[in-house]
């Protein structure tokens, strides 16, 4: 038996943890895993899609970068 190419809805709430659609997309945006909109409201999920998204380095938000000295600092002068 071949693997679908999509993920399962078991296998999206799992990824997001998330029941309704609306919240299920929020959460795959905020790890940068592309969706589509099925007419039905429900989102569908490239299965390589998802696993090309997730197992490339998470970006970096500038303000938590260190520094070039290695510090980090909490506030911005």
């Amino acid at each position: 038996m071949s693997t679908p190419l999509h993920l399962s809805d078991d296998e999206l709430l799992s990824l997001t943890h998330r029941r309704r659609p609306s919240a299920q997309a929020r959460a795959l945006k905020a790890m940068a895993v592309p969706y589509r909109l099925r007419p039905d409201g429900t989102l569908l999920v490239g299965r390589q899609a998802a696993e090309r998204a997730l197992s490339a380095p998470a970006p970096v938000e500038p303000s938590l970068q260190a520094a070039a000295n290695g510090l980090r600092w909490s506030r911005v002068a």
